[in-house]
């Protein structure tokens, strides 16, 4: 599991995130928790990456015309996209 964002940054998160996972997984089931190097600005800069990389943003973003036409609650699937939620949309 990889952490990141400012809550990542409080005492033992770590730790205490990989202690709840353990208690909740099944036996002798491997468990890794990483946290970023810098929690508060690396989810940014993925997200920067990410949109920088042309064919993967614009087939993933909603045009201004989508918008309008379907509103903006809107989603498209796309290769982060969490589709086990998005039935529930």
């Amino acid at each position: 599991m990889f952490v990141t964002g400012g809550p990542a940054m409080l005492p033992q998160f770590a730790s205490r995130l990989h202690n709840e996972l353990v208690s909740i997984r099944p036996c002798h089931s491997q468990v890794c928790v990483y946290t970023a190097r810098d929690p508060v600005i690396d989810s940014w800069r993925g997200a920067r990456r990410w949109a920088n990389m042309d064919p993967a943003c614009t087939s993933s973003s909603v045009t201004a015309a989508e918008y309008w036409e379907m509103g903006g609650a809107y989603l498209k699937e796309h290769s982060a996209s969490n589709r086990a939620n998005s039935s529930v949309l």
